[in-house]
């Protein structure tokens, strides 16, 4: 990343990007539906690829890993271990995931 391309530092040191980020199609005026209907489910949008993704490993782990209500009536040692192991592997996997990709890859393109 370029100071002279992506932006620059005020007199206090605070970053000024060259450009301001666009408003997103939902809310900007005058509305305009086709745009912000494709900026929600386009390829990349706000839902697919990464919102959808979330969403269906939500859905699996809690449907395969989730302790069975009976279980989880009395306060007990065993399935709160289970949750813990399960959102302990999870953190690891998707944190890790991202951490590999974007830094240890360089999947942004970042020099640095």
């Amino acid at each position: 990343m370029s100071e002279a391309v992506d932006g620059t530092r005020d007199s206090r040191g605070q970053w000024q990007p060259a450009e301001r980020p666009e408003t997103a199609p939902l809310w900007a005026w005058p509305l305009r539906p086709i745009e912000a209907l494709k900026w929600i489910f386009g390829n990349p949008g706000y839902l697919w690829p990464w919102t959808v993704i979330y969403s269906l490993l939500a859905i699996v782990t809690w449907a395969l890993t989730q302790p069975e209500l009976s279980r989880m009536a009395e306060f007990r040692v065993d399935w709160i271990a289970q949750i813990y192991l399960r959102n302990l592997a999870l953190l690891v996997l998707v944190a890790g995931g991202l951490h590999l990709r974007l830094y240890t890859f360089r999947g942004q393109g970042s020099q640095y």
